[in-house]
C-alpha cells in the first residue's frame, strides 16, 4: 500500500489564461489582478489527502506561448506529449480547464470545448474562476485521483509483466530457510478490477461506496465532482481482489469529466432511486453511453449489476417487477434492491460484481489463448528421439 506519493502536474496554456492564478488559488486561496508573466517555469507544492493516502502535488506552471489559440489546442497536447515521451496518451490523465467564467464576455462556449475534449482523448473539462475560486480545488482534486488511480494501476501492471522465477526476498521477521514466493505465484494470486458506479445524481452513487468500502453513512449530500475513488481488498474465491471503486458525478454539468474514466473498466453498477422514477428511465442512457466510451471486447457479457436504493424509505415510485423485468432484457443482469443507509445488500451487490468480473477476465484468458497458433513441432534437431530426418538433413 501506498503511504506517501508524489505527483508533477504541468499546467499548460496561453499567456494570460491564468495559469498562475489557478496555482495560487489552489495552493494558498490568494488572487491579484496583476498580471505578471511566468518567465521559463516556476512550481509550488501541496499535500493532500487522497484514498487515505498522504499526496504531494508538484504543480509546475509554464510560460504562455502567445502563437497558441483554443482553437490550436491540439499543439499543446502533441507537443506535450512529444516532450513527455508519453506512451500511452489515452490512459494519461489530461484535463482541460476553462478559466475566467467569472468574466461576461464569453468568446469559447462550453459545447465548444467540451466537443474538442471528445475528440482528444475523451479528456474531461471543468470552467474554473480563479478569481472567485470556483471549481478550482475540485479541478485539482479531480486531476489528482485520475493520476494516483493511474499510478497504483501502473505498480500493479509492473508486478504481473515482471518476468516469472524471480524471487521476492525474504526480510527480517521471515523464519530461516522458507522460500520467497515468486512474482509470477503472487501474480495469480492479487487482481485488481476497476468498478464504475453509474446512475443520476442522488441516487446514493456515493453512498453505496462509502457504506461498502467505510460502512459509514451520511445523511449529508455533497455532489461529486468529476469523479471519485475509494479502493477495498476483499477475498474472492480464495484470491486477494481490489476493487477500484470510481464514483462518478449524476449531474449533467459534470458529466464530461466522468468519462475519461470509463476506459479499462471490469465492471459497472447502475443505479437508480426506487423513489424516483425519472432515476429509473435514463437507465438505458447510462448502460449505452459507457459500452460506447468504454468499448469493451464483448459487450453483450460485459459485468454489469442494477442496485435500486433507498429501500429504506417508504415512497416508493418504481416496483421491484419493473426492475427485474428490465434487468431480464439486458442479458439477465443481476438485481439488487439496497439501502446504503441501513447497509441492506450493498456488499452482496458489490461481491456479485466482483465475481462477475473475474468470471469474465478468466473467460476472456482462455479465449485468447484458444486463439494462439498452434505449436511448430521441430523434428530431426539434435537429441531429438522418435523423429524421422528428412532427406538432406533439413527438419522444416
Amino acid at each position: 500500500t501506498l503511504q506517501h506519493t508524489v505527483l508533477k502536474v504541468v499546467v499548460l496554456g496561453n499567456a494570460g489564461a491564468g495559469k498562475t492564478s489557478l496555482l495560487q488559488q489552489y495552493v494558498n486561496r490568494r488572487f491579484t489582478g496583476q498580471y505578471t508573466a511566468t518567465i521559463g517555469a516556476d512550481f509550488l507544492v501541496k499535500m493532500v489527502q487522497l484514498e487515505k493516502q498522504t499526496v504531494t502535488l508538484q504543480l509546475w506552471d509554464t510560460a504562455g506561448q502567445e502563437r497558441f489559440r483554443f482553437s490550436a489546442l491540439t499543439s499543446w497536447l502533441q507537443e506535450f506529449t512529444i516532450e513527455a515521451q508519453i506512451r500511452e496518451a489515452e490512459q494519461f490523465p489530461f484535463m482541460l480547464i476553462g478559466n475566467k467564467v467569472d468574466l461576461e464576455h464569453r468568446c469559447v462556449q462550453p459545447d465548444s470545448a467540451r466537443r474538442w475534449c471528445s475528440s482528444n482523448l475523451g479528456m474531461p473539462y471543468l470552467e474554473c474562476s480563479a478569481k472567485q475560486a470556483i471549481n478550482v480545488a475540485d479541478a485539482f482534486h479531480h486531476l489528482a485521483n485520475l493520476a494516483l488511480a493511474r499510478k497504483i494501476a501502473g505498480d500493479r501492471t509492473d508486478l504481473l509483466d515482471a518476468p516469472p522465477g524471480v524471487v521476492l526476498q525474504l526480510h527480517d521477521g521471515d523464519e530461516p530457510g522458507q522460500t520467497g514466493e515468486t512474482v509470477a505465484n503472487a501474480s495469480r494470486k492479487k487482481i485488481l478490477l476497476k468498478v464504475i458506479i453509474l446512475g443520476d445524481s442522488g441516487v446514493g452513487k456515493t453512498s453505496l461506496m462509502n457504506q461498502f468500502v467505510n460502512r459509514k453513512f451520511s445523511n449529508q449530500y455533497k455532489a461529486t465532482i468529476g469523479a471519485d475513488f475509494l479502493t477495498k481488498e476483499l477475498m474472492v474465491d480464495d484470491r486477494v481482489v481490489t476493487l477500484q471503486l470510481w464514483d462518478t458525478a449524476g449531474q449533467e454539468r459534470f458529466q464530461s469529466l466522468g468519462v475519461a474514466f470509463y476506459r479499462g473498466a471490469d465492471s459497472c453498477m447502475l443505479v437508480y432511486d426506487v423513489t424516483q422514477p425519472n432515476s429509473f428511465k435514463t437507465l438505458d442512457s447510462w448502460r449505452d453511453e459507457f459500452l460506447i466510451q468504454a468499448s469493451p471486447r464483448d459487450p453483450d457479457n460485459f459485468p454489469f449489476v442494477l442496485v435500486g436504493n433507498k429501500i429504506d424509505l417508504e415512497n416508493r415510485g418504481v416496483t421491484k417487477k419493473r426492475a427485474a423485468q428490465w434487468a431480464q432484457t439486458k442479458s439477465n443482469m443481476p438485481y439488487f434492491e439496497c439501502s446504503a443507509k441501513e447497509a441492506v445488500n450493498v456488499e452482496a451487490a458489490f461481491m456479485q460484481l466482483a465475481k462477475d468480473a473475474l468470471a469474465q477476465e478468466a473467460a476472456s484468458d482462455d479465449a485468447g489463448a484458444s486463439e494462439l497458433p498452434p505449436a511448430i513441432q521441430l523434428q530431426g534437431g539434435a537429441g531429438q528421439q522418435g523423429g524421422q530426418q528428412q532427406s538432406g538433413g533439413c527438419s522444416c
